[in-house]
Parts: structure tokens; sequence; C-alpha cells
């Protein structure tokens, strides 16, 4: 079982994913899980992220849900404590 999962919420994001999960990838930490909630992207993301990072978990929504992917990535996150990282000033919703 892993100790910590990391989420990471995404959408369009595809600018910023090679710096994350490179920066996850050489953690010396080992037992953490990555999943990554993709919110409708249309940039290329999950099709990087899958050829890339096979490693991270991928869950894709066929639209952007806007703020409402918050509650699933609760509904994941269920007993863990989560750490949302988002860009920077980016607004929470469309």
């Amino acid at each position: 079982m892993q100790e910590v999962s990391v989420i990471i919420p995404n959408f369009n994001g595809m600018a910023y994913l090679d710096g994350v999960l490179a920066g996850l990838e050489c953690q010396t930490v080992s037992n953490f899980d990555v999943i990554l909630v993709d919110n409708g992207s249309n940039d290329g993301s999950c099709a990087f992220v899958a050829a890339r990072y096979p490693w991270v978990h991928l869950i894709e929504l066929p639209e952007n849900f806007g703020s409402m992917l918050l509650l699933v990535i609760l509904e994941i996150g269920k007993s863990m404590t989560l750490y949302l990282p988002r860009k920077e000033n980016a607004p929470i919703g469309r």
C-alpha cells in the first residue's frame, strides 16, 4: 500500500507536466503513487503522460467540469491528506 498519493488536477497543462512529473520521478522517497486527473484537456496532455510516464495513474474526464473536478479529486482522496497544486493565478473553474 502506498503511503502517499499525489493527485494532480490538469486542464491543458501540457507545458507544466514534464517538469512536475520528472521531478516526482526523481524523488528519493519511493512509497507514493501519482494520479493525474485530466479535466477534458485538448492539448495532448493525456497522450503525453501515457507515453512518457506510464507509471502515472491517468483518469481522463470526458469534458471540462470546472471546479466540479475538486469533487472527483476529493472522492479519489477519501481518507487521505491532499495537496492540490494549481498553475499560479489560475482560476478554479472554466
